[in-house]
């Protein structure tokens, strides 16, 4: 059996009836469009604008559509689509009204009668217990085996593992391990150290990472910033500028004994010899010993599950950082590069780049011709092989730095450049592996006064190091965990886990202490060439770690030519890439503090050093986030018409606030940082004609004691004022600390919603009980007939305003198309049963003279 069909007119009464027979308090609302609106929607049923309203997907506005055309979709009011029905925007169901979206006979529904409805469990308890049931979970579901294979990535490498991957794993670890040979032995240069020992590294912490490490072609071992750092921290452990100065000092002594200038300048040879070979052991053994202390800091992370450090740093301060460690990078191989001798106190002064910039070319004239065309040409060898390998040889790169330092320390053994042209060649690398020791932690102290050196006393320096090691571990992770996600990015077939990223670390920085390596570092150039050529899992380390066994066993005796200028080239070409001045350009562009940021951290780590660069970007970064945190965005929030959609008023011209309520929106977490700062935007933002105000908890994810303290005070000054506090879009984890801090017992749960349309509509409800004031409005839509509708419709509703009781008002809105039948019985019902009646005066115009006298007859 078909339903019955219904006239419009029929279905129109029964609605206005039902809106206008509701509950005590009901607020009744209807669009009303002007006669100007209608002509124009008229036009729009014709095509001549509908231009203007051209809809999305499904009917669908877009914000930025919504704010283009606000005034003008202010203008239309709703009207214009076909068949009279009003326009909507945000996904609603076309011809849903306003009255529809705020029906009488809709049903409100608190959190209280949500829990009722759903019988949903209340989160929450105290400390002890949440702790307990979490101690519960994590023991119910372990697993000895599931912890070893956590632990041990490797061993489902293995399980899995296909012969199919061998041949790509193979190679790539072969092109990793041959640039690995020439930037070792460069890069220990950077953390003033042996060059054999940049080998060790290469040859233990592979492997040692492969066994923990979750990134699949993640090359661990030497890096240009890391070991630059590493390099400056061990000079200020063992305090190198002491050592100069107890020089000098000793010189100035000699001077005073009256020596002959022979035997001064022998004197002091030999104290500098013995100065020197203490101060190279110091530094072994304190990088060893700095590399037990990262360890211990990565450990200590682990168990604070601090992975999250690596989000510490924003992009801006992170691009200025590393393009300023690339002028300082550069700037230490200018005596490698030139051939020309730095005096210690100017490569350990203050604003030592500047020095050395100075110091090079104000003795310009002193450089070594050779040694600055070796590095120059194998700058540009290495950039042929690096043009090369991107358009010829893609599926195996060439490897720029081994074939750089096989040509030319052929060329120099050959023509013997080091003899007949001075070139500084690196000597003697003593072959084999390292012995297995532990470390020290003591730093020599040469007392100004000794002259024969047989008073030289040691000091423990283990709580230096461990307080240099946490900025340097904090910037490690960060470099890593970036490098990591770039190449999983790339991928995009598997994550890399942080915390277990830790332990890796962790474990590689203990074990290599042992070896005598320096702190572990992860390369962008290596894990880049073993993504390129097809890498599939992290086997690929145990070829790199072949070539490093090779190159300690047989070839470092070969090495004994080559020029220190070459490796100062690999170097110099190998930083060149860290220099992202691309991305100040892009900041530029977008504006902001970023730009501010940027320009900070490069500025601070030029001119003070890499370690004040990383204390001020992390100093930073924090600043800027407690500025986020603590000055967030406080936005008021008006209805767009026809919708349920609440944006901010100022960006949404056509979104308007509802008389007597303010709806405020807090976009951050309320803490201790900030909540005063929201106590008094709130204020600010009331008005003397607020009655009801509704907090938008949609973007707060986090409360402290001190956020429901300000709370409080606030609901408490609001009832003094006659302002009733509501909640509305609040969060289940925020809704339990309410309740575990007894902020029920300020504000009822009454006055929680989990839905901002529903407080909003509490709010009218309320507000109309207290004004006692029933609106009804006129239907005047495009292609509907006003009179008779609106005729048809009160005459129905005419027995229902007797009962609203005396002290009441009816406020009629309408358009001028409406005529005396419905306002004649609207009339008598209300003054009928004492509520004070009010009209437009445009339907006076339009009510005969006549019958308007016969009303007031009849009434008398």
């Amino acid at each position: 059996m078909e339903p019955q069909r219904l006239s419009p007119f029929s279905r129109l009464r029964d609605r206005l009836g039902a809106l206008v027979g509701g509950g005590k308090g009901t607020v009744c609302l209807e669009v009303s469009p002007s006669e100007k609106t209608r002509r124009k929607s008229e036009r729009m049923e014709d095509g001549e604008l509908g231009g203007l309203h051209s809809e999305g997907k499904d009917g669908e506005r877009t914000e930025d559509e919504m704010e283009d055309v606000g005034e003008e979709r202010n203008d239309f009011g709703g009207g214009g689509t076909s068949g009279g029905e009003p326009h909507l925007w945000g996904g609603l169901r076309s011809g849903r009204s306003e009255r529809e979206l705020f029906a009488s006979n809709r049903t409100t529904m608190t959190e209280r009668d949500i829990h009722r409805e759903f019988d949903l469990t209340k989160g929450g308890g105290g400390v002890v217990t949440r702790v307990k049931a979490e101690a519960k979970s994590r023991w119910r579901d372990f697993s000895w085996t599931q912890l070893l294979l956590s632990s041990f990535p490797i061993i489902g490498v293995l399980k899995s593992y296909s012969r199919h991957n061998l041949n790509a794993d193979f190679f790539s670890g072969i092109s990793a391990g041959v640039m690995a040979v020439p930037m070792g032995m460069s890069y220990a240069m950077l953390a003033n150290l042996p060059p054999q020992f940049g080998l060790y590294v290469g040859l233990f912490y592979p492997f040692f990472y492969m066994l923990m490490g979750t990134g699949k072609h993640v090359v661990v071992g030497v890096s240009a910033i890391e070991d630059l750092l590493a390099g400056e921290a061990v000079s200020r452990i063992i305090g190198e500028k002491e050592f100069v100065s107890q020089l000098e000092s000793q010189k100035r002594l000699l001077l005073d004994k009256g020596l002959a200038r022979s035997a001064l300048e022998d004197t002091l040879l030999q104290r500098i010899e013995s100065h020197e070979a203490l101060l190279t052991q110091a530094r072994i053994d304190i990088s060893i010993g700095l590399c037990v202390c990262v360890g211990i800091v990565y450990a200590i992370m682990r168990v604070l599950q601090a992975g999250l450090l690596a989000d510490l740093l924003s992009v801006p301060v992170l691009s200025g950082f590393s393009t300023a460690s690339a002028f300082l990078i550069g700037t230490s191989q200018l005596k490698h590069m030139t051939g020309l001798a730095v005096p210690a106190d100017v490569e350990n002064a203050d604003f030592k780049i500047m020095r050395q910039w100075w110091h090079c070319f104000s003795n310009i004239s002193e450089w070594n011709g050779m040694a600055v065309g070796i590095c120059c040409l194998s700058i540009v060898l290495l950039a042929g092989c690096k043009f090369l390998s991107r358009r010829y040889f893609k599926s195996f790169p060439l490897p720029g730095p081994l074939i750089v330092v096989a040509v030319f320390t052929t060329v120099t053994y050959l023509c013997r450049l080091n003899e007949k042209f001075g070139v500084k060649v690196i000597g003697h690398i003593p072959d084999g592996f390292p012995s297995a020791r532990l470390p020290s932690f003591y730093v020599p102290v040469l007392p100004a006064s000794d002259l024969d050196g047989s008073a030289v006393t040691y000091r423990l320096a283990f709580l230096d190091v461990l307080r240099e090691a946490f900025p340097l571990t904090v910037m490690f992770f960060i470099i890593h965990i970036s490098i990591a996600k770039t190449i999983t990015q790339q991928k995009k077939t598997y994550q890399i886990d942080p915390d277990q990223e830790l332990c890796a670390l962790a474990f590689c920085n203990f074990l290599g202490s042992l070896f005598q390596c320096f702190p572990c570092a992860t390369s962008l150039s290596r894990t880049s060439v073993v993504s390129a050529t097809g890498a599939q899992t992290q086997l690929h380390n145990i070829s790199n770690m072949l070539v490093m066994i090779l190159t300690l066993s047989l070839i470092t005796p070969l090495l004994y030519f080559l020029p220190n200028a070459v490796l100062a080239a690999v170097v110099l070409f190998g930083v060149y890439g860290m220099m992202d001045f691309s991305e100040f350009f892009r900041l530029c562009k977008i504006g902001g503090l970023d730009v501010l940021l940027w320009l900070v951290c490069f500025f601070i780590t030029v001119v003070f050093g890499a370690m004040e660069g990383i204390l001020a970007s992390i100093v930073l970064s924090l600043l800027w986030l407690l500025r986020k945190t603590a000055r967030p965005q406080c936005i008021v929030l008006g209805r767009l018409p026809q919708t349920y959609i609440y944006r901010n008023i100022e960006r949404f011209r056509m979104a308007k606030e509802e008389p007597g309520i303010k709806i405020v929106r807090f976009d951050a977490s309320l803490n201790f940082s900030n909540s005063d700062y929201f106590d008094s935007r709130v204020r600010q933002k009331l008005e003397p004609s607020t009655r009801y105000l509704i907090i938008d908890g949609s973007s707060i994810n986090d409360l402290d004691v001190t956020s429901i303290r300000m709370l409080q005070r606030l609901c408490s000054h609001l009832k003094q004022n006659g302002i009733t506090m509501v909640f509305a879009n609040w969060k289940g984890p925020m809704r339990d600390f309410l309740q575990r801090a007894q902020f029920y017992e300020t504000l009822p749960p009454e006055n929680c919603f989990l839905s901002l349309h529903d407080a909003v509509f509490w709010a009218k409800q309320k507000l109309a009980a207290q004004q006692k004031i029933y609106e009804v409005h006129a239907l005047d839509r495009a292609g509907i007939p006003g009179v008779r509708t609106f005729a048809n419709a009160v005459e129905t509703q005419g027995n229902m305003i007797r009962h609203r009781g005396r002290g009441h008002r009816v406020v009629m809105r309408g358009s001028s198309r409406c005529v005396s039948r419905g306002v004649t019985v609207l009339f008598l019902s209300a003054v009928g049963s004492g509520v004070s009646f009010k009209y437009p005066k445009s339907l006076h115009a339009h009510m005969p003279s006549r019958m308007f006298l016969f009303l007031v007859f009849v009434y008398v």
